[in-house]
């Protein structure tokens, strides 16, 4: 089933259990099948999913953008990384909120970067809220990283830059990674130079989820959904959640390197 009309976009604003205000942008297709909820990395913007959420609209799918207000911080060397627990928490006000509103249908959560992470930790504490995770070039640091920023402290502020800056996070999503047990897919660039794409090999590897997708695109970097190869990668999004929509009980696992 697609959607034939074009998306309407607005924009929505929640408040978090400690009064906080937040964002959200949407894009719903005139038929709806499922939702994406979209988590940027501090320093980037929501508009960045635009393109995607349009390609997803004519497959009936709903995106909502949990805008982290770059409109107060429009200065990089200004962006602050927020607390793990504060980003958790505003996560999942965005998942209640769309669970509340739209409870009819599957909802999947998608973070780049850092908040690849995030949304992991999210699925791992509340797996009943969604229904997959879609984990973008993920910020998982190796762990000479934060070995080298730990005996060099003069060195951190080049290790730990805001997009690398949960170092904390990968540490105990280490630990934790057996217990994520949704369906998850993983997309990586193997040029990438932010995110060394050895972060989704381990998670692919280690998570418990008994359906689990790593597409390793060829020549790709950091920024997968708005780069050179985005048509490939938003067309393989899109036949995941479609996998995922289907009937019957889909197990996948496996690792593809895709150089079309």
């Amino acid at each position: 089933m697609v959607s034939q009309a074009g998306p309407t976009m607005s924009q929505a604003y929640i408040k978090t259990p400690e009064g906080r205000r937040l964002s959200l942008r949407c894009w719903w297709p005139g038929s709806v099948r499922a939702m994406v909820a979209f988590v940027h990395e501090p320093g980037s913007d929501g508009a960045r999913y635009e393109g995607i959420a349009l390609a997803l609209a004519t497959q009936g799918v709903a995106s909502y953008v949990l805008d982290s207000g770059q409109r107060e911080q429009p200065s990089a060397s200004r962006v602050r990384t927020p607390s793990l627990a504060r980003r958790l928490a505003d996560i999942g006000s965005m998942t209640r909120y769309l669970r509340q509103r739209h409870p009819m249908y599957p909802l999947f959560a998608f973070g780049h970067g850092t908040e690849a992470l995030t949304i992991c930790f999210h699925a791992v504490l509340h797996p009943d809220e969604l229904h997959g995770v879609i984990g973008e070039a993920v910020s998982l640091d190796p762990p000479w990283k934060l070995a080298i920023s730990r005996r060099y402290r003069w060195l951190a502020p080049a290790l730990l830059s805001p997009r690398m800056a949960l170092t904390r996070a990968d540490r105990r999503l280490r630990k934790a990674a057996r217990g994520l047990s949704l369906p998850l897919l993983l997309l990586h660039g193997s040029e990438d130079t932010m995110a060394p794409p050895s972060g989704s090999e381990y998670l692919h590897r280690y998570v418990g989820s008994q359906d689990k997708t790593l597409l390793v695109f060829e020549g790709s970097d950091h920024d997968l959904v708005n780069g050179p190869g985005h048509a490939r990668v938003r067309d393989k999004t899109s036949q995941w959640i479609e996998g995922q929509l289907a009937p019957g009980n889909r197990q996948c696992i496996g690792i593809e390197y895709i150089n079309e």
